[in-house]
């Protein structure tokens, strides 16, 4: 995934991540300057991350995909210097990290049917056909490029392979039905709809 989408999902999916409290507050110190702890971010990551696949969201231009194993060494020059969050592949966990040397780890609560409403509203007013109105419609144009049904493999294949120079608003709104998927990656974009519709 291009650098200019993963700063992009970030940003949007970021207001969508539970931050729970630990001890007293949501923040970990992992230090600073000369004094990172790096034992506390490697155990974070790991803990934090079951799968391999993770993309990193810095800025515009440098935002990048690795993987858990190499992320630390990826990151370490940032640590404690620059704010960053580190997602998984389907941008439902994640853990930010401050530039004053503290990190959070948090996830999107995708069973909330009113978040995944949420994100099909920005899924639909993102593509760039007009006067997309309702899911069905949205699904209709996907099938276009997407044969029926349409799977997690299939749909982050194709955003994979998205040139963002000229679809920019479909990588959008392909982002946000990715981030339906969430912890249902066995299920077809369709049924995921249809109950959403239903509810």
């Amino acid at each position: 995934m291009e650098s200019k989408l993963i700063y992009i999902a970030s940003e949007k999916l970021k207001g969508k991540i539970k931050w729970p409290k630990v001890s007293d507050g949501e923040w970990i110190y992992f230090g600073a300057g000369n004094e990172i702890k790096n034992d506390i971010v490697i155990e974070k990551i790991n803990s934090h991350f079951s799968e391999q696949l993770l993309y990193v969201s810095w800025t515009r231009q440098d935002s990048f995909q690795t993987n858990r194993k190499e992320v630390f060494e990826n990151i370490k020059h940032i640590l404690g210097v620059q704010d960053f969050v580190i997602w998984n592949s389907s941008f439902s966990k994640a853990i930010e990290f401050n530039k004053i040397g503290v990190l959070r780890c948090g996830k999107a609560d995708m069973s909330n049917i009113s978040t995944k409403r949420q994100i099909l509203e920005e899924a639909i007013n993102d593509y760039p056909k007009k006067n997309l109105g309702t899911s069905k419609e949205l699904l209709f144009e996907i099938h276009k490029i997407i044969p029926f049904p349409i799977t997690y493999p299939k749909l982050k294949e194709y955003s994979d392979n998205l040139d963002l120079t000229k679809e920019a608003w479909i990588a959008e709104s392909v982002e946000s039905l990715l981030q339906l998927f969430g912890g249902q990656e066995h299920e077809p974009l369709e049924r995921i709809i249809d109950m959403l519709d239903n509810q």
